[in-house]
C-alpha cells in the first residue's frame, strides 16, 4: 500500500503556468531564457518566478549584480493549474451577500456577479446598466423581479437611498406633518392611522 499523499493543487495565473511549463526539472535554466515566453516585462517575469518559488514548485538562484539568475523545478508532489482551469472544473456557487443574490465561480472578487445586475442587463440592455447602479424599487435586495429593478446614475441612486434611510428613521408624527405641509394630506392621514394602529373592533 502506497503512503504517498494525493498531490496538492496550486492555482496560479495563466502566465505563471506558461512559464512553469518551460522550466526544466533536472537542470538550472537562466532566467533570461524565459524572456519572450509570455508577453510581459522582464520585471514581471521575475515577479511570477518569485510567486512560483513561494508556492514551492520552483527553486531560484540569484545571479550576481547585473547577471541573470537561474531557476529549475523543485521536487514536489504538486499539480500546477491556472485559475481559469479551476473555474472550469468547479461549479459556480449562488449565495446571499448583505441580502443581495450573488453568483460566484469561487476564484476571487472579480469572478462574482450580483444577480440583480444580470436581470437588469436582460431587461434594459448592457449599455443602460454598464455604468449605472441597479436600484431595487421596493428596497428588498433579494427581490430581483424585472419590475422591481431600475438602472440609475450613481448620484441618483445615492440620493434615493439617502432619502429612504432618512424617511425610515423619521418618527411617524414628524413624517405625517411634513407630508401635510407639502400638500399630501391623504398620505399624512394614512401614516397617522398606521401609527395609531387598527381601530378597535
Amino acid at each position: 500500500m502506497s503512503s504517498q499523499k494525493d498531490p496538492q493543487t496550486v492555482y496560479v495565473s495563466q502566465n505563471a503556468v506558461k512559464l512553469y511549463e518551460e522550466i526544466p526539472s533536472g537542470r538550472w535554466l537562466k532566467t533570461t531564457e524565459l524572456n519572450g515566453v509570455i508577453e510581459t516585462s522582464r520585471r514581471n517575469v521575475l515577479h511570477i518566478l518569485d510567486k512560483l518559488d513561494e508556492c514551492g514548485v520552483v527553486e531560484r538562484k540569484s545571479g550576481a549584480p547585473g547577471l541573470a539568475g537561474a531557476v529549475k523545478r523543485s521536487v514536489h508532489n504538486k499539480v500546477v493549474k491556472s485559475h481559469k482551469q479551476k473555474a472550469r472544473e468547479e461549479p459556480a456557487a449562488l449565495y446571499l451577500n448583505n441580502g443581495y443574490e450573488v453568483s460566484s465561480c469561487s476564484l476571487n472578487q472579480a469572478d462574482t456577479i450580483q444577480i440583480h445586475r444580470l436581470v437588469a442587463i436582460a431587461e434594459y440592455g448592457f449599455e443602460a446598466v454598464e455604468n449605472s447602479h441597479v436600484h431595487h424599487i421596493n428596497s428588498i435586495p433579494w427581490d430581483n423581479r424585472p419590475s422591481n429593478l431600475i438602472p440609475l446614475s450613481p448620484s441618483e441612486h445615492r440620493r434615493r437611498e439617502s432619502l429612504r434611510l432618512l424617511i425610515e428613521n423619521v418618527p411617524d408624527d414628524v413624517l405625517a406633518k411634513a407630508l401635510e405641509l407639502k400638500g399630501y394630506p391623504e398620505a399624512a392621514e394614512a401614516i397617522g392611522a398606521a401609527a395609531d394602529g387598527p381601530p378597535p373592533s
